[in-house]
């Protein structure tokens, strides 16, 4: 009896201890060891849901592990998910892991170290919906992008034209400038528990950002801010946002620093206002609409000098004219191998430089070849005029909205057609003009997709460790890399 007692212990206690598992029902729950009580030390439990073509979900219902180190920002007991080969996350503390969806293999791996223990987690999951295997996946779509829905701020930036005014005036081009407040509304600002500011990033839509894949931001620990434009005021409304996935490039190489980008999936969607909002990603291969000696625009809250010891407060901007690959290529000598993966820009006594804490963001360009150029209406292209009631402002037709075109008697007044009076237009082919419609005129318009939308070009990578103007600074190439971005955006 003594013996069978002893037995039914040993039973109850390993069974209590038991962790991980594989999971291949429909639906049903999981937990760490001993919930809700507290964890065991020194385990790695492996939970395994295998993939069968079902869209699998898993929600943590609840998580509470031990706090990570307030030094070190590291994690002591963790949970790390993967899907298929790719990491997830790692979280710690309160850092509840994001709900996860998909038709992959999901592995969540729970390992404590030899002290403090905590309550640890529970989830549900559930498969449904229709079995799709890898052979019948349909390809990629993607959504079309809505005229005026990125690259437009809300807040008119400091130009090219105007920068060089100024900074002539001031004689402070070298460093850069002060940016206008909010007038790069998808600069974004990595930043570490503490407030640290460390890298920079763009927003590209409302779940996803673009940084450099050196910028490594810790999952479990470190916040996407956006919104921000004085990193010292504390009054500003801006989103402080945890990151949900992190996906860089999986030909990143940290030596040659080739393929230094990175995709960062929002925990939770940014909310857009005048103060956020997404850039345009130039088009894959596009290189030329972005030429060597394009001027272009940086921005960042990195250094300004190399030996500073602090970042600035307030967001800087630089304007960097492009360079060729084989300009760049002389200029780093045997430094470092100038790939298709790069493009560089700004060099020489009166250029600027980004330095380091601009690492992950934007340099961004306006199209060489569209700016204000009138089109003979492209094929499925929008077609937009001026609200008679809107000043300069160009719309996609708001349904039952005016269309609207100036009278020929009345110089630059604009009409919602009099009744009877003539509706007139500029004829292509001859400047200013006015007609009363001549048979067969074309009538031109601007397309809204194009204008002086601002594009994602170059995401900051690597440059002088003096941050000297003499080298150009060296980014990942967009045009190049936007396929792997789009794809990787989609099938995630």
């Amino acid at each position: 009896m003594i013996w069978l007692l002893c037995v039914l212990s040993l039973a109850s206690y390993a069974k209590a201890q038991s962790c991980g598992g594989t999971f291949t029902t429909s639906s049903g729950t999981a937990a760490s060891p001993n919930y809700p009580n507290s964890y065991g030390h020194d385990l790695r439990c492996e939970y395994v849901f295998p993939a069968n073509g079902q869209l699998l979900q898993i929600t943590f219902n609840s998580f509470q592990l031990e706090a990570a180190s307030s030094w070190t920002g590291s994690c002591y007991d963790t949970v790390t998910c993967y899907e298929g080969n790719s990491l997830l996350g790692e979280h710690c503390g309160s850092d509840t892991p994001a709900t996860i969806t998909t038709r992959s293999e999901v592995r969540i791996v729970f390992s404590t170290d030899y002290s403090v223990a905590a309550s640890g987690f529970s989830l549900s999951f559930s498969r449904g919906g229709e079995i799709v295997t890898t052979t019948t996946l349909p390809p990629p779509t993607f959504a079309p992008v809505v005229p005026g829905s990125c690259g437009a701020p809300a807040v008119t930036p400091i130009t090219v034209a105007e920068t060089l005014r100024y900074d002539q005036a001031q004689s402070r081009i070298v460093n850069g400038i002060e940016a206008k407040e909010h007038s790069w509304p998808w600069q974004v600002s990595l930043q570490q528990s503490t407030g640290w500011h460390y890298c920079g990033g763009s927003l590209v839509n409302e779940n996803w950002v673009v940084t450099a894949a050196h910028c490594d931001p810790t999952i479990s620990s470190d916040y996407v801010v956006l919104g921000e434009h004085d990193r010292g005021s504390g009054t500003e409304s801006t989103q402080r946002l945890r990151i949900g996935r992190k996906i860089c490039h999986p030909q990143y190489n940290s030596n040659t620093i080739d393929y230094d980008i990175c995709l960062l999936k929002l925990a939770t969607p940014a909310v857009f206002n005048d103060h956020v909002h997404p850039v345009c990603l130039g088009d894959s291969g596009d290189e030329a609409s972005f030429p060597a000696g394009m001027d272009c625009l940086t921005s960042g809250w990195g250094l300004q000098d190399a030996s500073d010891s602090t970042t600035p407060n307030k967001l800087q901007q630089a304007i960097k004219p492009l360079i060729g690959k084989s300009t760049c290529q002389t200029a780093w000598g045997s430094v470092n191998s100038i790939t298709d993966r790069m493009i560089c820009a700004g060099m020489g006594p009166n250029g600027a430089s980004s330095c380091m804490g601009d690492s992950g963001g934007p340099l961004v360009c306006q199209r060489a070849s569209e700016g204000n150029a009138w089109h003979l209406g492209d094929s499925g292209g929008p077609l937009v005029c001026q609200k008679a009631s809107e000043g300069n402002a160009w719309h996609l037709g708001d349904s039952g909205g005016p269309l609207v075109c100036q009278k020929a008697s009345e110089g630059n007044a604009w009409h919602l057609g009099d009744s009877g009076g003539p509706l007139v237009c500029q004829k292509a082919s001859e400047g200013n003009a006015w007609h009363l419609g001549d048979s067969g005129g074309p009538l031109v318009c601007q397309k809204a997709s194009e204008g002086n939308a601002w594009h994602l070009v170059g995401v900051v990578s690597w440059g002088s460790s003096q941050c000297s103007s003499s080298y150009p600074a060296v980014y990942a190439r967009v045009t190049n890399l936007r396929q792997w971005l789009d794809t990787t955006m989609a099938n995630n």
